[in-house]
């Protein structure tokens, strides 16, 4: 069986027993890890304060990676709606790139913003 995790690949040699099969011991490792894998758990939880959602003063929880992708996919939006109405010409290595393809950037950006943005205050 192979164990992939954080970038590092182990091979472990045999089945690892289910926890009803494991006997019951008060170790400094947990009884299950026979791999010798218990320090993946812990640099998981430790890691894992990065993770936590920012705090506002509203009371609204939001990761900070959230907030800025909601940003950026609304300034894109904007901006290409903004090339659909004003017409703006653009030209891609010689080759006249159509408005109404902005049109549609649009739709796609800004219905990514409004989908990021539910999920985050669905929680």
């Amino acid at each position: 069986m192979t164990v992939i995790g954080m970038g590092v690949v182990v091979t472990l040699i045999g089945d690892l027993p289910s926890p009803r099969q494991l006997p019951v011991r008060r170790a400094r490792e947990p009884a299950w890890d026979r791999a010798g894998l218990a320090w993946l758990t812990r640099l998981e939880a430790r890691s894992s304060v990065a993770c936590r959602p920012m705090t506002t003063g509203r009371g609204n929880d939001a990761k900070p990676f959230t907030t800025i992708a909601v940003i950026v996919l609304s300034l894109i939006a904007v901006l290409q709606l903004l090339r659909f109405l004003l017409k703006w010409e653009v030209t891609l290595n010689g080759t006249i790139v159509p408005v109404w393809l902005s049109g549609v950037a649009f739709l796609v950006a800004g219905g990514l913003a409004v989908m990021v943005w539910r999920e985050n205050r669905r929680r």
